[in-house]
């Protein structure tokens, strides 16, 4: 399997769910608290960076962009419109302030194409609005089944286009309960394998979010490994950083 393939597709599902794009700055000419937030979700971001730097993760160095397929369903249509981030830079309602991660990575995919090793892709967010009920949008659509349905139909569509086209089978996802880090949260996890050129390798997406007064934080993870039983990334310790971090520079 081509390194470059399977790391383009492990980002292509990053950026599916919003995160890992360019980091959206606010309106400079907004009143004075549009800057403290923006300052302060810009903080939560750098922190949580830092911890992955400490874990040996890098930052994904291929900046070329990745084309976001339209959402077949019209309720999945109605899912990648509420979403914060992503390629059309959606916000949320009454967003005063987001910011996104670069894109981490880390492992070896040379490895992992042989049939040893793994590839761990992270990314996050952070976002302040300006009321806690602005949030119930997208907190109705993310507490039910949408959204993991949803992402496994874009990343069905978006592997199964181009040259290099790729099939996924044995999907199984789950729903995530609340980690009670915040007022809610939740998120999914979900399993397939994929096929390329007659040669399978599994992968796994946990995505999780936690919603705290005005502030909403994600992270999305993405895995492939074979034969690998070491440490993988923590969904709710960086979750914890950017709670942290985004509710004390907020207060």
């Amino acid at each position: 399997m081509d390194r470059r393939f399977l790391v383009a597709l492990i980002t292509a599902a990053s950026l599916l769910v919003g995160c890992g794009d360019d980091d959206d700055e606010g309106d400079e000419s907004g009143p004075a608290s549009a800057a403290d937030d923006q300052a302060s979700v810009d903080e939560a971001i750098a922190a949580v960076e830092r911890s992955l730097r400490d874990d040996d993760f890098d930052p994904d160095s291929d900046d070329a962009p990745v084309e976001e397929p339209d959402a077949a369903s019209d309720d999945c249509r109605d899912v990648a419109e509420a979403m914060p981030g992503g390629n059309d830079g959606s916000v949320l309602p009454g967003e005063t302030a987001g910011a996104e991660s670069d894109l981490f990575e880390r492992g070896n995919a040379e490895r992992l194409a042989l049939g040893q090793g793994y590839v761990e892709s992270v990314s996050a967010s952070a976002h302040l609005v300006e009321h806690p009920e602005d949030l119930d949008p997208v907190l109705e659509l993310l507490g039910d089944d949408h959204l993991p349905r949803c992402f496994e139909e874009s990343f069905r569509r978006r592997i199964g286009t181009g040259q290099s086209a790729a099939e996924i089978s044995g999907t199984d996802s789950d729903r995530l309960v609340p980690n009670g880090l915040g007022d809610t949260g939740g998120g999914f996890q979900m399993t397939a394998d994929l096929t390329m050129s007659g040669i399978s390798a599994p992968l796994s997406f946990t995505y999780e979010f936690v919603a705290v007064d005005r502030a909403f934080v994600d992270v999305f993870i993405a895995t492939s490994a074979v034969g690998y039983d070491g440490p993988t990334a923590d969904p709710e310790a960086l979750l914890r950083v950017l709670v942290d971090t985004v509710t004390n520079q907020a207060d």
